[in-house]
């Protein structure tokens, strides 16, 4: 069962086009937790993962396996602090903003995801909750 699972998870693969946006991802969520803040203080802006790479079917497959988070920032002048509003489930506007999920980044510590993602099968999956 355990072989299984591996060469499931080295089918799954993360693409390559990915690791730069991945790394900011993770980045953010370290600093985030280095300074005892709430993830979406420092969550990447679409416009930024788009720079480094992605497109939005690749939000949506993070989103959908479990891996990150999403949703539109309305934080307005003179507002103490980043404030964001869920949106649809796998819809997005120019003012979304992008975090890796606690379940996924505990999991990872210090390897990049791509990397953590190549050698284990984590049973990331998106739930409806209950068990994880």
């Amino acid at each position: 069962m355990l072989r299984a699972a591996r060469e499931q998870s080295s089918s799954f693969g993360i693409p390559e086009k990915l690791n730069e946006g991945l790394q900011a991802l993770q980045e953010a969520f370290r600093y985030a937790h280095d300074v005892g803040s709430e993830p979406w203080e420092f969550a990447v802006s679409m416009l930024r993962l788009e720079q480094l790479g992605f497109n939005p079917s690749d939000i949506r497959w993070l989103t959908l396996r479990g891996l990150a988070e999403h949703a539109r920032e309305v934080t307005v002048q003179g507002d103490d602090g980043r404030q964001f509003r869920a949106t649809g489930n796998l819809t997005f506007c120019e003012r979304t903003c992008v975090v890796l999920t606690d379940f996924v980044a505990s999991l990872v510590g210090r390897q990049t995801i791509a990397s953590f993602m190549r050698y284990h099968h984590t049973g990331c999956k998106r739930t409806t909750g209950g068990d994880q």
